[in-house]
């Protein structure tokens, strides 16, 4: 099964494309913060549609919310946007909290972001430098692979 993980981010969108536990590829999606905030949210959810038809997904996971109040309401915004993109295109879009994708990946559920980066590239058998936006949206993916076993 094809997966498509999304690490959200309004500055820094993390997703990654794993089969089963094989991974495919991975990216950030990034907008400047000078952008006003409606285009961020579509350029987003355009992107991740794309990288969905391209890659030809199955299924969707994707981080929920974690954070300081301001950083919540703009990420909800931004969870929104990209859920409602993505059913329009006919996924449904599977909640991985943040202690899930750790844990998915031999991590504590308070572990630190290079303990995410072992785990990911042990368990996809991967040692692609990536940014931490990617080993999260990995780790996401895994998780979901995970509950569907």
């Amino acid at each position: 099964m094809r997966i498509l993980g999304i690490d959200p981010g309004l500055a820094n969108t993390g997703w990654a494309v794993l089969e089963n536990k094989r991974y495919i590829t991975s990216g950030v999606i990034k907008t400047p913060s000078k952008q006003v905030l409606p285009a961020r949210l579509q350029y987003i959810s355009s992107s991740l549609a794309a990288t969905a038809a391209r890659h030809h997904i199955q299924h969707v996971a994707m981080e929920t919310l974690f954070g300081s109040h301001i950083r919540i309401h703009r990420t909800a915004e931004l969870l929104g946007a990209i859920r409602l993109t993505l059913w329009q295109l006919g996924y449904m879009v599977e909640n991985v909290s943040p202690t899930q994708a750790k844990k998915a990946v031999g991590a504590k559920g308070h572990a630190k972001k290079n303990e995410v980066a072992r785990g990911v590239a042990k368990a996809i058998k991967t040692y692609k430098k990536m940014p931490h936006h990617e080993t999260d949206a990995c780790a996401i993916a895994l998780a979901a692979v995970q509950s569907r076993a």
